[in-house]
C-alpha cells in the first residue's frame, strides 16, 4: 500500500516539472515593463515634433499593457498556485480514501478468517459428538442443533461483514465527496466572478 503515494507522487511529478519550466520561460512583469519602456523612448526619440502626441498616445498605450499583461499574469500565478494546492489536497483524499478502504479489508478479513475458524472448530466438535451417538434420536437432535448454530453463526457474521462493509463504505468515500464539494464550489466562485 506504501507504493500508491509514490506512484501517484511519480506520475504526477513530470507535470508539475513542465509546469514550472512554462512558468519560468513567461517574462516577468517587471521585465515585460522595462522591454516595453524601452520600445517607447526609441519611438520618441526617432519621431519628429509633429509626431509628439502620437509618441506619448503610444506611451500611455505602452503602459496600459504592460498594466493590463501584469494583471493577467498575476492571475494566472493565482490560478496555478490554487490548481497546485488543489492538486495536492485531492492526492492527500485519495490516500486517506485508499487507507480507510485497506482498514475495512483488513477488518472484513478477520472476520472471515474468525467465521472460518469457528466453523472449523464446531465442525470437529459435532463429528465428535456424531460419533459418539448411541440413538438415532440423539443422532438427529445433535444434526438440528448443529444446522441452528451453522446458520445462526452465517446470519450474524454476514451481517457483521455488511456492517463493516458499509462503514468502509462511508470512511472512503467520505474525502472524496468532500474534495468534489470543494471543486464545485471552486467552479461556482470562479463562475460568479
Amino acid at each position: 500500500m506504501a507504493r500508491a503515494p509514490k506512484a501517484i507522487a511519480a506520475a504526477v511529478e513530470p507535470a508539475v516539472e513542465a509546469a514550472a519550466a512554462v512558468i519560468e520561460a513567461v517574462p516577468t512583469p517587471e521585465t515585460a515593463v522595462k522591454t516595453m519602456d524601452k520600445v517607447a523612448e526609441r519611438v520618441a526619440a526617432t519621431v519628429a515634433e509633429p509626431a509628439a502626441e502620437a509618441a506619448a498616445t503610444a506611451q500611455t498605450v505602452a503602459q496600459a499593457t504592460n498594466v493590463w499583461s501584469k494583471e493577467q499574469f498575476e492571475k494566472a500565478s493565482k490560478g496555478y498556485a490554487e490548481m497546485q494546492a488543489f492538486s495536492k489536497e485531492a492526492v492527500n483524499d485519495v490516500v486517506a480514501s485508499s487507507k480507510a478502504t485497506a482498514e475495512g479489508l483488513k477488518a472484513i478479513s478477520a472476520e472471515l478468517t474468525a467465521f472460518a475458524k469457528a466453523t472449523a472448530e464446531e465442525n470437529v466438535a459435532t463429528l465428535k459428538k456424531l460419533m459418539s451417538a448411541r440413538t438415532l434420536s440423539e443422532l438427529v437432535a445433535l444434526h438440528a442443533s448443529y444446522t441452528n448454530w451453522t446458520l445462526d453463526s452465517y446470519l450474524a457474521h454476514s451481517r457483521k461483514i455488511g456492517e463493516t462493509t458499509v462503514a468502509t463504505m462511508k470512511q472512503a468515500v467520505q474525502p472524496l465527496n468532500a474534495r468534489l464539494a470543494d471543486a464545485a464550489a471552486r467552479v461556482e466562485r470562479n463562475r460568479a466572478a
